[in-house]
């Protein structure tokens, strides 16, 4: 741990005896936000209200696919689909900006909360309509632990999704029998970042959220010549036992702390958790 981290009073503490106010539980935190810029206001706006600063620096942005036109005939087959799995939020938006007329009539599934509440906000689906979703594991491992999901045999499953990806979900669904169509509706592109911007954000932050691997790596990638050491010893916010592993495997000193479920709330806890403990 350098210097300056060491010497800053550690967070959600009284400042002294005579002290009539708590200070906030994230009082003095600088939180490294690196989501898409149109995903980062929530968790700021609770970060900040905790009494934490927020860096905002977007490591990628969210773009529609490249060519919206050649994705209609297939996503006008999934309309028809047994089940269609919406792996984010991201994928719900990006679907029915691609064909705003579309009407989907299988089953629905979603990775996660903001997933669901996406579909449940689709002015074209029928505001009864189910929306499964996995109970607290909110990853492609707890939706396919859902008892809907355990026998696809000759099921066909439209996945709608991002570009790239790691692709267990759909080897998963082929190895119980089903049918898949992949629906690459948005592209993830890495954020031009200046060596002088990063430099500075890596200066000031305590930690760091990433909500990806593709996101540990990009940061990786962006540091500038001379800043491993101090890039290293930056503690990580991470979504899943997956990235965490990724993240010590770049050499990351600190082990990542990973949130109770993927989401706002959640990654505020653990954030607060770890002020608490003393900026450890």
């Amino acid at each position: 741990m350098d210097g300056r981290r060491a010497g800053r009073a550690p967070a959600g503490r009284r400042r002294g005896p005579h002290s009539r106010q708590p200070v906030s539980p994230l009082s003095g935190v600088r939180v490294l936000v690196t989501r898409p810029a149109q995903q980062a206001g929530a968790l700021c706006d609770l970060i900040e209200s905790a009494g934490g600063h927020c860096l905002r620096q977007p490591l990628f942005s969210i773009e529609s696919a490249a060519d919206p036109a050649a994705l209609r005939p297939a996503m006008t087959r999934a309309e028809d689909a047994d089940w269609l799995i919406f792996t984010s939020a991201n994928a719900v938006e990006q679907a029915w900006a691609v064909a705003p007329d579309w009407r989907p009539r299988g089953g629905l599934a979603a990775i996660g909360q903001a997933t669901a509440a996406a579909l449940r906000d689709q002015s074209c689906l029928a505001d009864d309509r189910e929306v499964i979703l996995p109970e607290s594991d909110f990853r492609s491992e707890g939706l396919l632990a859902l008892p809907a999901m355990h026998d696809l045999d000759g099921q066909h499953v439209a996945l709608v999704t991002g570009e790239g990806g790691r692709g267990a979900l759909a080897e998963a669904i082929l190895a119980r029998g089903g049918q898949v169509e992949r629906l690459a509706v948005y592209r993830r592109l890495p954020c031009p970042v200046a060596s002088d911007r990063m430099l500075a954000l890596l200066g000031e932050a305590d930690i760091a959220v990433l909500t990806s691997g593709e996101s540990v790596s990009r940061l990786v990638q962006l540091s500038p010549p001379g800043m491993d050491g101090q890039l290293r010893q930056l503690q990580l916010v991470v979504p899943s036992n997956r990235v965490l592993k990724m993240a010590l495997d770049f050499g990351f000193e600190h082990r990542p702390l990973l949130p109770e479920k993927v989401n706002n709330e959640s990654i505020l806890a653990v954030l607060i958790r770890w002020a608490e403990q003393g900026f450890r």
